[in-house]
């Protein structure tokens, strides 16, 4: 399944906050929790964490990281260069090595900052949620232009 980006509900708490409680995510969550693919962009990556269904940052329904605004208060678009790390969609490492798999670029909008608290972000990193981080021409990881925790660019 795949949520795609877009507003949802005006996205007047936060991002995806709202829209992770409709009726519609039922059938997404129960999907995930059966071992289906799930894959959110823009706004779908943030309806998923607010619904619990982004790994490593907790239960169902129950939030415990989220995509706050960018550090700069503004809207930001282009692409980064990103590294991948741990395990992802695309690669399973089973030892939760770092990959060299390099990925394209992420697009920065406006609430794309990985923002919890420091327990949860040791605990993303521990169990090899961190997917990608913002990285140089050479593969240095970088800090994240949009302030992200953990210079974070996907989970």
């Amino acid at each position: 399944m795949c949520l795609p980006g877009g507003f949802a509900y005006e996205d007047r708490i936060r991002a995806g906050a709202v829209a992770a409680y409709d009726a519609v995510m039922d059938p997404v969550i129960e999907g995930a929790q059966a071992g289906k693919l799930v894959l959110g962009i823009c706004n779908g990556a943030q309806i998923l964490a607010e619904a619990g269904l982004v790994p490593g940052t907790a239960g169902v329904r129950r939030p415990t990281a989220a995509f706050a605004p960018n550090a700069s208060g503004r809207f930001s678009i282009g692409t980064r260069p990103c590294e991948a790390r741990g395990r992802t969609g695309t690669r399973a490492d089973p030892r939760g090595d770092r990959t060299r798999r390099r990925h394209p670029g992420l697009g920065l909008a406006w609430d794309g900052r990985l923002a919890a608290p420091a327990n949860e972000l040791e605990r993303i990193v521990s169990d090899g949620h961190l997917a990608f981080v913002y990285a140089d021409r050479d593969g240095n990881q970088v800090p994240a232009p949009n302030g992200a925790a953990l210079d974070c660019a996907g989970l």
